[in-house]
């Protein structure tokens, strides 16, 4: 396997971002049967994406141990940065803070 770089990473990304809005086979619901919730779609392809970094690391033959450390550090933090920036733009809309934007 060749190294994976964030340009890389991106596309693969973006690919399975693509595949995942182009099928609507079996859509995703968080709220019961037959509700779709406004986030369902988005949900189903960031866990997907998730799935696929967590099955990058764990299955992928010969990945190279700066990669691993990279996807840790890089891009796993830039995800728990933004996962945090909306659990406290949810925290603030729930208190009552209309006026929080990014």
């Amino acid at each position: 396997m060749s190294k994976i770089t964030r340009e890389g990473l991106k596309e693969m990304i973006l690919f399975e971002l693509d595949r995942a809005v182009s099928s609507q086979d079996g859509p995703l619901s968080l709220q019961g049967d037959f509700s779709v919730s406004k986030f369902d779609n988005d949900a189903r392809i960031i866990l997907g994406s998730l799935k696929n970094l967590d099955d990058l690391a764990r299955d992928a033959e010969g990945l190279d141990p700066k990669d691993l450390q990279f996807l840790k550090d890089t891009i796993l933090d830039d995800i728990q940065r933004r996962l945090n920036f909306i659990t406290s733009t949810i925290d603030a809309r729930l208190g009552g803070n209309r006026g929080y934007k990014s």
